[in-house]
Parts: structure tokens; C-alpha cells; sequence
């Protein structure tokens, strides 16, 4: 059982956060003291979820001229998260404490009246389209241009590789390659793969009309699947796990009766609540326990952020900024050092 979240949404700074990076901030900027120029660094962003979205307002509001091409092609794993945040996955601080019955049903009416659990503060929820529509909406005002449609790699002999699109081809210092569980089709003019496959994931958004589900923490068994409670009498369940799945972004019968099997075992007091929507999303799974995030070895200003699993909402904004001060400062911070390809 998770505890209580600070907040439904998360929401940048669009005026831009104070500065408090120890690098120079007109050599981040590329400005060239003695002639008074400025040459913005260029950086290409492919990809417009969560990974791509934090990466992209990192750069840009550090003055990067930054260019994100989406494609939104169906299954974008972002658009399916049901918004858990779990900062303390790997170290636990705050609150733990033994909950009877009682009180586990006092915290979450529609639990089964047999459970017990543990309660652990720290935790929160996120919109996650609500979350990257917004970094997305930073960046723009820090400069960075949208391009929809699809990209295509096309190596060169020296520097980062340009990128094709709908719009035509494009050209910078570094390109992100930050598309989730589509990374392998990017790198193939590389003959380059990655350990990631994607992993199908669906979710159910049920609403209990007249129901104060605002203050509920978020419900985890010991199990792939979990019970998310926001603010308007919505509560999220989920979610499957389907390796193997390929690129099928398909909601199936089966996903859904094992979301809302194991929904109904936990929560009977959901019976009567009205499904409103069902989403699947494609997670980057990664083939070891770690996102893969840093340059790509052998290609220069090329570099990759994906490989999070169910974890994106949590583990890529931080990334994303990490990876933003790698590209810019050229040196790689301790927060993504252990995640390079």
C-alpha cells in the first residue's frame, strides 16, 4: 500500500527554474565571450513520451536550440501509465508501519474485508499525459519546435546522424533517441540492437460516481497488479504484463479479464463502479534490470534514454535532466553512469 501523493499532477516551471548548475553558464549556452555571437547547441529529441518530453525541456531550458520529432504512433507507453511513483523502490525512507483490517479498509473502503498490509509514505501518482503534455509545453516555451511523423537515422562519416522526416531531413550536433520500445528500428542503419523488447500493458479506468476517492493511497499487492485512486472518483487498475507481445497494441479480452479478475479479488467493493476507459501501452523492457540510458558507443552524437519498463513516470524525468547535462557539459553524470549502453 502506497501513501498519499503530494499532487495529481506534476507540472513545470514554464518561466524556467533558477539555475543551479555548477558548469559556466555561457559555455552551456555556447556563447563565444570575445566575438559575442551565439551558437546554440542543436539537439534533435525523437520521441515525445515521458523520456523524450524530460529530456527535451531539460535541454531546452538550458538554452539548447532542441527539435522533437513524435511520430505517436499507437502503444506509446506513457499514454498508457496508470501514474505510480515510487521513489523509494530502492530505498526505502519515511513511514512503514503494520495495518489491520480495519484500518486498511478505513484508508481504501472497497478492499476485501480479509486483507491486512503495510503502509509506506512517500509515495504519489502523476497524470502521465497531463505530466508530458506539460514538459512538452516547457520546452516549446523554452524554443524547442515539434515535428509530427515518423524519423528515420541516415549515418554519416562524421558527426551525429541527420534525421528524415515527413518535413524533411534534419540536421544537429546530437540526436536523443528516446522512442521507448521502438529504439531497435532507429539503430538499425547501425547494426546496432539493444536488449529491449516491448512488453504489452493494459489498464482500466473505473469511476465511483459520488465517491471521495481523493484521499486513497495507491494499493500494490504483492503482485503485477496494483489500484490507483485520483481525485475525481477515478480509480486506475491494472495491469498486465504480456512479454512476447511484439508491437500488438491491441486491448484483448483476456487482458481485460485478468485487469479486472485480479481488480474484483482485491477491491470487491469496485463491482458497481462504471468502466469508463481501457488503455494499453508498450513498455521498453529492458533486458537486465536497468533503463539504458548515454551515448551510444561508436556512433558520435548519438545517444539513447528507454528501457524503463513500468517505471518511466518515476525514473525518466530525472534521466532525461541527467542526460540533458551529459550532452551539454560532456561529461557524464553519476545519476545515469551506471545506465550507459
Amino acid at each position: 500500500m502506497y501513501g498519499k501523493d503530494v499532487s495529481s499532477q506534476v507540472l513545470p516551471d514554464q518561466k524556467g527554474p533558477k539555475r543551479t548548475d555548477v558548469c559556466d553558464e555561457d559555455s552551456l549556452l555556447g556563447k563565444d565571450r570575445g566575438s559575442g555571437t551565439v551558437e546554440q547547441h542543436r539537439v534533435i529529441v525523437i520521441g515525445g513520451g515521458i523520456a523524450g518530453a524530460s529530456t527535451a525541456f531539460a535541454l531546452a531550458r538550458r538554452g539548447a536550440d532542441v527539435t522533437v520529432v513524435d511520430s505517436a504512433l499507437p502503444g506509446q507507453a506513457t499514454a498508457a501509465g496508470a501514474g505510480i511513483i515510487s521513489p523509494w523502490a530502492s530505498s526505502v525512507e519515511g513511514e512503514v508501519r503494520r495495518l489491520g483490517n480495519d484500518e486498511v479498509r478505513a484508508l481504501v473502503p472497497v478492499l476485501a474485508r480479509d486483507l491486512e498490509g503495510v503502509f509506506i509514505s512517500g509515495g504519489g501518482r502523476v497524470d502521465g499525459r497531463t505530466m508530458r503534455d506539460a514538459l512538452l509545453a516547457g520546452a516549446a516555451h523554452h524554443g524547442a519546435r515539434p515535428v509530427p511523423g515518423r524519423a528515420r537515422l541516415l549515418p554519416r562519416p562524421h558527426g551525429a546522424p541527420a534525421v528524415e522526416t515527413d518535413a524533411g531531413v534534419l540536421e544537429a550536433d546530437d540526436v536523443v533517441i528516446a522512442s521507448g520500445a521502438w529504439v531497435n528500428d532507429l539503430l538499425e542503419p547501425f547494426g546496432v540492437r539493444l536488449a529491449v523488447e516491448p512488453q504489452r500493458g493494459q489498464i482500466t479506468l473505473l469511476r465511483l460516481d459520488g465517491v471521495d476517492t481523493g484521499g486513497w493511497p495507491s494499493v500494490h499487492p504483492l503482485s503485477h497488479h496494483y489500484l490507483v485512486a485520483f481525485d475525481d472518483s477515478r480509480v486506475v487498475v491494472g495491469a498486465t504484463r504480456e512479454t512476447g507481445s511484439g508491437f500488438d497494441a491491441r486491448v484483448t479480452a483476456r487482458g481485460q479479464w485478468q485487469v479486472l479478475s485480479d481488480a474484483l479479488g482485491m477491491a470487491p467493493g469496485l463491482a458497481g463502479a462504471t468502466l469508463i476507459e481501457t488503455r494499453v501501452g508498450l513498455r521498453p523492457l529492458p533486458g537486465g534490470e536497468l533503463p539504458i540510458v548515454g551515448a551510444l558507443p561508436g556512433a558520435a552524437g548519438l545517444h539513447v534514454v528507454t528501457g524503463f519498463g513500468a517505471a518511466g513516470l518515476t525514473m525518466a524525468p530525472l534521466t532525461g535532466d541527467a542526460l540533458a547535462r551529459s550532452i551539454l557539459e560532456r561529461e557524464t553524470p553519476p545519476e545515469i553512469s551506471a545506465f550507459a549502453p
